[in-house]
């Protein structure tokens, strides 16, 4: 049986079974069927991971990071967003953030993760208290131990040159729009070519206006692999906060029989504080969300990849828990969505697949990137395991940006395509030398359909051909 302890006095630790913290952290992400050791722990929260608004530290990580004053027409500035901080992170759906918040309150610098994993007792970020250094096991790897000490960042990109392996998707935003408007677009973008098609996790539009027009994620999920026969079937992200990670697991299980093998799992901690609030969904604080988050995504994975499953969270509990049929895929993919540099990287590091974050320029994603694999390298895993992925934007001239994101085009055009064909193709160059693997066109309705034609015809040629 596989088991999983979470928080203070609940269960005993790793270190009393005489198993290591790499190893209580790392059996979740154990083939499918194998057994890890008995015990995980993540540690008890923080009361005060997130300051009061008033001593609250404002980071500043550049231009590309800062949030866009805007006013939530919902909210009217008595919350925050927590921006490029947890879930899907659009900048686009940033409308209503009136502050960056920080993930913590002490710690290391966001620009110095390499923390010596050895002295790291428990995690200064405030979310999951990890033990001494990790030993990650991940399937077809041996155990990587970390290195101590390191406290760079890769001066330079990642090996992928521009043109190499890289797959093209579509990210569908699914308000203001209908089950069969979407069959019909997504049967197109499969024709076309692309790799990867997704959807959202929203109750509500994404654009903080209060329009309560959006298809529910799962069922439209369902509608895209049944719909498709040959891409791979997105989510970019569902919020963890929203669902029980039992029926996410069981959900995914199903999905990926009827896809036939094509799920990924997108996961984030959610940020659209009026969904929360008008049925009634506890919200929380960025510290509570992300602590939501990597619950939710450990008791996934083991429920997907192992028989039986324990787990005694702060969030959650499992309790000799099964989820049968499993999928079709043996692991099957989970990418966490978000780009905050101390917490959301480290969970992507840490436990993840893949990594997705939007409309942000590529010199921006590429700091990101190197950020990742500073945590990989100090918790003792190959970065090569992780995909990395953007979302981007897409408008050929600025009247196509403003009509597509209106008053919010200045503030997504860091990571918009835009402008002549070569110009596009030199900035996907720039993400796939930073190491993107996947270039993800994010619609809205009203999809640009004559666009998304003359980006497959004439971009995406071009970039394969860099």
């Amino acid at each position: 049986m596989h088991r999983a302890a979470v928080g203070g006095e609940r269960g005993h630790t790793a270190e009393r079974h005489g198993v290591g913290g790499a190893d209580a952290i790392g059996d979740l992400d154990d083939h499918r069927g194998e057994r890890g050791p008995a015990d995980r722990r993540l540690g008890p929260p923080d009361d005060d991971e997130i300051a009061p608004e008033s001593t609250r530290p404002q980071l500043d990580l550049g231009p590309f990071d800062r949030a866009h004053p805007a006013v939530d027409e919902m909210d009217r500035g008595a919350h925050l967003l927590e921006v490029e901080e947890v879930g899907e992170i659009d900048r686009a759906e940033a409308l209503g953030a009136v502050h960056l918040v920080d993930e913590r309150v002490d710690g290391p610098p966001a620009r110095d993760p390499g923390v010596d994993p050895a002295a790291e007792r428990i995690d200064e970020h405030g979310i999951g208290r990890i033990r001494p250094a990790l030993h990650l096991q991940h399937p077809d790897q041996g155990t990587a131990r970390p290195r101590a000490g390191s406290r760079r960042l890769r001066p330079d990109f990642p090996r992928y040159p521009a043109g190499m392996d890289v797959k093209f998707g579509v990210h569908t935003g699914l308000q203001n729009t209908s089950i069969a408007e979407l069959q019909g677009l997504w049967r197109r973008i499969e024709n076309l070519g692309f790799d990867w098609i997704s959807i959202w996790d929203h109750f509500y539009a994404a654009d903080a206006t209060g329009n309560p027009h959006s298809l529910e994620a799962v069922v439209a999920h369902a509608a895209l692999a049944a719909t498709t026969s040959r891409v791979q079937c997105g989510s970019l992200v569902y919020s963890a906060g929203y669902r029980h990670p039992a029926v996410i697991a069981n959900a995914m299980a199903t999905l990926d029989q009827l896809a036939e093998g094509r799920v990924v799992l997108g996961l984030g901690g959610g940020w659209l504080r009026n969904e929360y609030d008008v049925y009634g969904i506890e919200y929380g604080t960025a510290g509570q969300r992300l602590r939501r988050l990597e619950e939710s995504l450990c008791c996934i994975r083991s429920l997907l990849t192992q028989p039986r499953s324990d787990f005694d969270g702060e969030f959650f509990t499992l309790r000799d828990a099964q989820c049968e049929p499993k999928p079709v895929q043996a692991r099957l993919p989970i990418w966490v969505g978000g780009g905050g540099e101390k917490v959301t990287l480290r969970i992507a590091a840490q436990h993840a697949d893949g990594w997705n974050v939007p409309f942000i320029a590529p010199d921006a994603w590429a700091h990101k990137a190197r950020v990742l694999d500073a945590h990989c390298e100090r918790l003792g895993r190959d970065p090569g395991e992780i995909t990395k992925t953007v979302n981007v934007g897409m408008a050929f001239t600025d009247e196509e940006l403003r009509d597509q994101f209106g008053r919010m085009a200045e503030a997504v055009r860091p990571g918009v395509f835009t402008g002549s064909v070569q110009q596009m193709v030199d900035q996907a160059a720039a993400y796939c030398s930073a190491g993107a693997r996947y270039l993800i066109l994010a619609l809205r309705a009203p999809f640009d359909r004559d666009g998304l034609e003359r980006f497959a015809a004439e971009v995406v040629p071009a970039i394969r051909a860099a």
